[in-house]
């Protein structure tokens, strides 16, 4: 009883130091987050967004600056090549495309493309 209490007024204070974060939240999920005792992944990702301030965390939010920090760390570890890097994927050159690859966005999850034996449509590369 009194541990959800204090699970509530420390939502109630997050919620109110943070809104725009708990708005966002909201309005992707349809439910207000649990942020003082996160269950979900997304509530686990909107609590390190608001109380864990660890710089690491940044850098493991993206692909490209995590390869680069493991790479850095570990030099002898295997990590896949970037073939190229850029903001359009109508920009992506026939070339990488050719062959067995995956085109991952950076900027969210699930936005990976694979290409197969270098067949590629790229309307549907594009919405991806």
């Amino acid at each position: 009883m009194l541990t959800d209490l204090l699970l509530a007024l420390s939502n109630a204070a997050l919620y109110a130091t943070n809104p725009v974060a708990v708005w966002h939240y909201r309005r992707r999920f349809g439910r207000l987050p649990h942020v003082s005792d996160p269950q979900r992944y997304s509530e686990r990702v909107l609590w390190r967004k608001i109380v864990d301030h660890n710089p690491k965390f940044v850098v493991f939010s993206d692909k490209l600056a995590t390869k680069e920090y493991c790479q850095r760390i570990c030099p002898d570890l295997s990590v896949p090549r970037t073939l190229w890097i850029g903001e359009d994927a109508d920009a992506i050159p026939e070339e990488v495309l050719r062959g067995d690859v995956f085109v991952k966005a950076n900027h969210g999850y699930n936005f990976n493309y694979r290409v197969r034996g270098g067949r590629v449509d790229r309307a549907a590369l594009k919405e991806t």
